[in-house]
């Protein structure tokens, strides 16, 4: 009768799920940048209603927290862009890009 050799087998699970874990590295879509919020009207008046400008383009949060809600503030916002999806407004049927709050902060 054979002998087995059964390190062989508990390790090479170990080892195929530790190459596993360490090679699926997930790349991060966080961007960070300082903007302003503005307050550009009612949707339902033909506004946009609050918006974030960074680096003179305007996005569309879909998280605002209502104490950021301020026309003017300067804020430090790390975000996620949502490159599925544009929120329409305004009267002339405005497109925005929609980008997803992580952090933000006064500045």
């Amino acid at each position: 009768m054979k002998n087995l050799n059964l390190n062989g087998l508990f390790i090479s699970p170990i080892l195929v799920a530790l190459l596993t874990i360490l090679g699926c590295k997930k790349t991060s879509n966080v961007i960070e940048a300082d903007g302003a919020i503005k307050d550009t009207g009612s949707v339902a008046a033909d506004g946009c209603g609050w918006i974030i400008v960074i680096n003179s383009i305007y996005y569309h949060p879909d998280n605002l927290m209502g104490n950021y809600e301020v026309n003017n503030l300067n804020v430090h916002v790390k975000y996620t862009l949502d490159n599925s999806t544009k929120f329409g407004c305004g009267i002339n049927a405005n497109t925005l890009p929609v980008i997803h709050i992580k952090s933000i902060e006064k500045r």
